[in-house]
């Protein structure tokens, strides 16, 4: 029981410290304080605060993005589109980087979901889900797509077509 009264109290401490994160004031180097603010971000609509903090190296000098690729896909994505309480917070500069996160996650993600998963439908539910993800529309629909540069556009449309032709096979 104590170390969930340690925790519910860390949690609280990270808390009280979440608008001198926000404004730049503390930067956490912890990778469990870099996750938790991410996520306290996240589910507040920050994007941008919680792709920021996802590109921060922990302590070790890692990026905290390489340990939690699946909970930073929709964020850099969110983020890339300016959604959220702090959208208009997103530079012209990081556009493309978030973007780019987003598709390396998910190109990355689809080969090694791929060869690491024993059961195909598991692999194809996976697929479905990221198809189907409300947040992944802003570089899954058309009309995102054709605000993107020519290159990035491009190599989007692939993705999705290659998860298409993934699912459609599989009826």
């Amino acid at each position: 029981m104590s170390r969930f009264i340690q925790e519910v109290k860390r949690l609280k401490n990270l808390e009280s410290r979440f608008e001198d994160v926000i404004q730049g004031k503390m930067v956490p180097r912890r990778l469990r304080d870099i996750k938790l603010f991410a996520e306290i971000c996240f589910a507040k609509k920050y994007y941008a605060a919680a792709a920021r903090f996802w590109r921060l190296p922990d302590e070790t000098g890692q990026d905290a993005i390489v340990k939690y690729k699946d909970d930073t896909l929709r964020t850099f994505a969110l983020a890339a589109a300016r959604r959220g309480k702090d959208g208009q917070s997103v530079g012209e500069t990081e556009l493309p980087l978030f973007r780019s996160e987003a598709f390396c996650i998910l190109h990355f993600e689809i080969k090694s979901t791929q060869e690491s998963l024993p059961n195909r439908r598991m692999f194809l539910s996976i697929l479905r889900r990221w198809r189907q993800d409300p947040a992944l529309e802003t570089v899954r629909h058309p009309e995102a797509l054709a605000k993107l540069p020519p290159k990035e556009r491009e190599d989007w449309e692939e993705l999705w077509k290659a998860i298409d032709e993934k699912l459609s096979a599989s009826e």
